[in-house]
């Protein structure tokens, strides 16, 4: 992979070029038909469950599914939570000892709709006790990156003669004291970008959303430091990693990052979402979208997906339904590039169902291809076909309470992906699953 120099000039060419449209379960009843659609009425045809992954290799807390990446015929999966042995030296001697310190599972389509389980690569670092290797996955062709937030560690797996194997390790750059490194990570080109938390430089009760960014050469060497706005520390959950989160996305030369935690017109987490374009040897700050309708605890910015260079979709899960008890429907945004700026063009509404017990946080999770959008949630996963009108709809559902199904969608092929790291009615309702569903028609 070699390095991308773009002129500025090219940026708007990219994106005018790149503009798109953005435009049956047999054994279970998992896949719902819906007439609901954007503005029309529409449904689309069923589809059929393809595989459920639950690995017996996995341990029963493995969390399986905490994080996911696909591309083309492979998937990656995050199990956070898995049991490995490391070798560890105590006092001179070397022994094994056993922790959950996470694990990631590599699948790769060999036809047919054949998956086959390529790896499974458990915790590489050196670290002693609990760790959570897997929390984060990105997948870059051969390149996999996969963070360990607990130890302030992303690892660099690659394919090489067939086989995937860790060969290097990321950490925060000399004299950075910060925590949360590898919560998030995101890969495409000859970039590799990490978010971070500092506290350290944050005034009291604030912290600091930041990104490292490394670039491909020999190795991947650090290339800078983004550091956004600080934000108030959540007054009951402190820095865990849902209320800290980030999401990245690299296209071409441009970073996107959302930030739901952040501030604006004063309303904590409402959240932005800013671009960032590679320049001269570094990334200058490009755009930024604010929340169009902020409201504090909206957080705009918790997942974002591209169509191409010239479609956004922005997840707000904690945008409220007023009628329902305030509960966290969440909404989809939906923005085009236009006239050198980024301009809303739909919301991607989500109708809470009569009875809706629970936040369903809708737009949590979003991947697109081919005209198609998935919509993660609590419990389930919703897709709207683009590519025809009236709109259509398919809603993928499980129990809202009792299950994380939604928590991670994507695409690999013509397979939609969505994972579930909790299930409560299952033997061992932590170890996690994943589904892949093709549409029947």
């Amino acid at each position: 992979m070699k390095p991308i120099y773009v002129a500025s000039l090219l940026y708007i060419m990219i994106l005018l070029v790149g503009y798109q449209n953005c435009g049956s379960f047999e054994t279970s009843s998992i896949v719902e038909q819906s007439s609901e659609s954007l503005n029309k009425e529409g449904s689309q045809a069923p589809a059929l469950l393809e595989k459920k992954f639950s690995p017996p290799s996995l341990s029963e807390k493995a969390r399986y599914g905490s994080s996911l990446a696909a591309k083309g015929n492979v998937i990656v999966v995050g199990a956070p939570a898995d049991i490995n042995e490391i070798l560890v030296d105590v006092g001179g001697v070397q022994t094994r000892e056993s922790a959950e310190n996470g694990s990631v599972l590599i699948y790769k389509n060999i036809g047919q709709n054949t998956w086959l389980n390529e790896a499974k690569i458990g915790y590489p670092g050196a670290r002693r006790f609990e760790q959570n290797f897997g929390q984060s996955v990105a997948l870059n062709g051969s390149l996999i990156v996969s963070g360990n937030s607990m130890g302030n560690e992303v690892f660099l797996i690659y394919k090489q003669n067939k086989s995937w194997s860790p060969i290097g390790v990321l950490n925060p750059p000399d004299g950075e004291s910060v925590i949360h490194y590898g919560l998030h990570v995101a890969a495409e080109g000859s970039f590799v970008a990490v978010s971070a938390v500092d506290t350290m430089h944050a005034t009291e009760g604030n912290y600091i959303p930041v990104v490292y960014i490394y670039r491909e050469g020999s190795v991947f060497e650090f290339l800078q430091k983004i550091v956004l706005d600080e934000v108030p520390l959540p007054p009951e959950t402190g820095l865990d990693p849902i209320s800290n989160r980030l999401s990245l996305k690299i296209f071409e030369n441009f970073l996107f990052v959302g930030s739901p935690a952040s501030e604006v017109s004063g309303l904590q987490s409402s959240g932005l979402v800013q671009v960032y374009e590679y320049q001269n040897t570094q990334f200058s700050l490009k755009d930024t979208i604010e929340n169009p309708t902020p409201v504090q605890g909206d957080q705009f910015g918790a997942a974002l997906e591209l169509n191409g260079s010239a479609c956004l979709f922005v997840g707000a899960p904690g945008v409220k339904d007023a009628g329902v008890d305030q509960l966290s429907k969440g909404v989809v945004y939906k923005y085009r590039y236009s006239n050198s700026n980024w301009a809303l063009s739909n919301e991607i509404q989500n109708n809470l169902e009569s009875g809706y017990v629970i936040d369903e946080r809708f737009g949590q999770s979003i991947a697109y291809s081919n005209n198609s959008l998935l919509v993660g949630g609590v419990g389930r996963m919703t897709e709207f076909d683009l590519g025809v009108e009236p709109i259509q709809v398919r809603r993928y559902k499980r129990d809202p309470v009792q299950t994380l199904f939604g928590q991670v969608v994507g695409f690999a092929g013509s397979s939609r992906i969505v994972s579930e790291p909790y299930d409560e009615t299952a033997v061992y309702p932590e170890k996690g699953s994943i589904y892949l569903f093709v549409p029947s028609d």
